[in-house]
């Protein structure tokens, strides 16, 4: 009894039996949703029923008040509407009364089980006792929790303890041709304190099955044969027997009197239910097998059998002082230290080229146990050699020394580095290349670069890099138009190569030149003369001078030069009198690239021709209206103007009037008798551009 009890503080300790409990709100209290969990099973000759609540109280409550079972049975094709259900307890269904439990809980019926959960229902308690305050309210919580798990795994394995809990039902009125839905209630359920009814459905004709359990892995060693088997199996069933036999399968032996349940932390994952039996004898085949118990405390068929023996598991000692030296040209030495041991068979060597790496087998026949050296002729001069020395005992076990390197001399460095190249871009990407070595134990390269020849040279690399190509990045906008690059080559023993020949890229020029600027113009008769400063840019290759009229649009290449003098000029003879033009100089270096942001420079072509004078003024004095009468002739039609000048008795002239080009005539209504008058005309152009003066007539008016 005590070790049963003792599993049950096991479960109770580890499970938690509280589920996921759905809530309500009344008012401001909060109601946790109970739940009867419900489990069913057709033999064919009845139903048999088990079900559980979901938590102590609800348990506790429901053993007062009892439970209600009522079943709905029907045909295939009917309509569940027409169909109601039946009560299939008249009476409440209560765990028995004391008296009655001794008939299944004595010491002759031999039921432990139901004996543990009689007392779990009628024993004396803390908490029915609302008279004992020396036990507080979390030792009597604890108190109903222990209870509630007593009951529920005595109902798990007692067929007996369960029916008398009032945690099993068994329906013998059955019939094939039928289906049936049960559900399972708690008188006890309230409305503060609601318990969900169960429900389940059956068909009369399906049987249910019992699955057969299968160990999945057996582990042997010296002490314990483990057996293991898949943990999805705590559905079907609750607990097991785990059955060995040591004669070749014709007993076997149950190793556990009471159930075996493997718990597990309640936050932490197991795959597999373990069990682990002592091994008395090594290298004696022995047969295991398990049954399992399900919540109806039926046993299944035993598992297929499997074969396990205890075997030996402990490796003979260590090699150690572990040693690999070059003794000449042809050999490294493999030296090493064993202790003697009873069991040891011999010894095996394996070779890597590094530590942790795939291991080669160079000793392809096992080494006597006295062997305590060996030369590997095998070795590779241009990798590294690490040795490891497995010591094997007489049933295969085997340990592994700490590896250890064979150090091989090597002091010829590689040919330096030939055929290098490489191109660099527009954003500044530089793409080396070069031709592969051919020494065997070549490791990698070495880049270098610098932005003058003359300079120290700096490495780009931190370690060698494993290939043939390097890209790097450079900035493009500097001064200098030139870059540098040298590669070395490296062996696997730090040997390092001589430079290759210096490789010399030019940097694509995506810096225009910086903007001419004009500095002196000249306004000629033969034209415009223009001088500027050129471009300070030290790549600069031409000048380009264009010309334009003021209100257009496209621009005319009227000069070129490759001159790259301080001052340079140019005469733009081409111009056409009183038109205004404009002027931009453009810079252009040795990759194409022109200047942005030019000066423009506005002038305009002076005219510097005299227009044509008026040759002869006619003048007719009217004398009764007081007026002089001007006639001229002017050859010319545009766009001018005639100006008329007077002097008034050889006083100084004075514009009179002035007259669109088409008026040839003008009469001065402003004539005093007695008075001399003199007059001439002069032409006037667009921009203030004036013909001479035309010859001087005088007009005397006389009374």
């Amino acid at each position: 009894m005590k070790q049963i009890l003792f599993y049950f503080l096991i479960i109770l300790g580890i499970i938690n039996i509280h589920a996921q409990n759905a809530s309500i709100k009344k008012d401001s209290l909060v109601i946790e949703h109970r739940k009867l969990v419900l489990k069913a099973k057709n033999t064919g000759e009845k139903i048999i029923l088990r079900w559980a609540p979901d938590s102590p109280g609800a348990w506790h409550i429901s053993n007062n008040k009892g439970y209600m079972i009522e079943r709905l049975a029907y045909k295939e094709d009917a309509n569940l509407f027409d169909t109601g259900y039946q009560l299939m307890t008249p009476d409440t269904l209560k765990p028995w009364a004391l008296d009655k439990w001794e008939l299944i809980a004595n010491e002759a019926s031999g039921d432990k089980y139901a004996a543990i959960a009689a007392q779990a229902i009628h024993g004396k308690r803390n908490l029915a006792d609302p008279s004992n305050t020396n036990s507080s309210f979390l030792q009597k919580a604890n108190e109903l929790n222990s209870l509630y798990g007593f009951s529920l795994l005595a109902a798990e394995f007692s067929r007996n303890a369960a029916i008398a809990s009032a945690l099993r039902f068994e329906d013998s009125d059955i019939d094939p041709t039928m289906n049936y839905v049960y559900r399972v209630y708690s008188n006890a359920a309230s409305e503060f304190y609601p318990i969900d009814t169960a429900y389940v459905m059956l068909k009369g004709n399906e049987i249910t099955k019992t699955e057969i359990p299968i160990i999945d892995k057996v582990e042997e060693s010296e002490k314990f044969i483990v057996l293991k088997w898949d943990r999805a199996y705590k559905d079907d069933f609750s607990a097991w027997y785990i059955e060995r036999s040591l004669d070749n399968g014709k007993t076997f032996q149950r190793l556990n009197d009471d159930p075996y349940i493997h718990s597990v932390g309640k936050n932490q994952r197991a795959d597999y239910i373990v069990y682990r039996d002592s091994v008395k004898q090594l290298y004696k085949k022995q047969q295991y097998r398990i049954i399992g118990i399900n919540t109806f405390a039926e046993l299944s068929e035993p598992s297929p059998v499997v074969i396990a023996m205890g075997r030996d598991k402990t490796p003979p000692p260590t090699p150690r002082n572990v040693k690999a030296e070059q003794t000449n040209t042809n050999g490294l030495k493999i030296t090493w230290d064993a202790d003697e041991v009873e069991d040891l068979k011999g010894f095996y060597i394996t070779k890597s080229t590094s530590v942790g790496s795939k291991e080669e087998l160079i000793t392809k026949e096992l080494l006597s146990r006295n062997t305590r050296s060996y030369i590997d002729n095998s070795y590779d001069q241009l990798k590294n050699n690490w040795y490891q020395i497995y010591a094997i005992d007489t049933v295969g076990n085997a340990i592994v020394s700490y590896p250890t390197f064979g150090s091989v001399r090597d002091d010829f460095a590689p040919e330096k580095p030939i055929q290098v190249g490489g191109k660099i871009d527009t954003l500044g990407v530089v793409k080396l290349d070069w031709k592969l070595g051919k020494e065997k134990d070549l490791f990698g390269y070495h880049v270098y670069m610098a932005n003058a020849k003359d300079h120290v040279f700096a490495r780009l690399t931190a370690k060698p890099i494993r290939d043939t190509i390097f890209t790097d990045t450079i900035t493009l906008k500097v001064l200098t138009e030139d870059i540098y690059y040298k590669i070395k080559a490296v062996d696997i023993k730090g040997n390092v190569s001589e430079y290759s020949k210096i490789l010399t890229l030019k940097k694509p020029d995506i810096v225009p030149p910086t903007a001419p600027v004009f500095n002196n113009y000249h306004v000629l008769k033969n034209g415009i003369q223009l001088a500027w400063a050129p471009s300070t840019s030290h790549d600069i290759k031409i000048h380009y001078l264009y010309r334009k009229e003021v209100k257009a649009t496209a621009w005319e290449l009227i000069y070129r030069t490759e001159s790259l003098k301080n001052q340079d000029t140019y005469i733009d003879k081409s111009t056409k009198a009183s038109i205004t033009y404009q002027y931009k100089i453009v810079a252009e270096d040795d990759d194409g690239l022109q200047t942005e942001g030019v000066y423009i420079i506005t002038l305009t072509a002076i005219d510097f021709s005299v227009p044509t004078a008026v040759k002869n003024i006619n003048i007719s004095l009217n004398k009764e209206q007081k007026q002089a009468v001007l006639k001229w002739m002017y050859p010319k039609k545009g766009a001018f103007t005639f100006i008329v000048f007077r002097a008034v008795n050889g006083g100084g002239f004075n514009i009179i009037k002035t007259l669109e080009s088409g008026q040839t005539q003008y009469i001065d209504k402003n004539i005093k008798l007695n008075t001399d008058y003199e007059y001439t005309i002069q032409v006037q152009y667009p921009e203030q551009k004036k013909s001479g003066f035309s010859p001087i007539k005088k007009l005397k008016s006389k009374r």
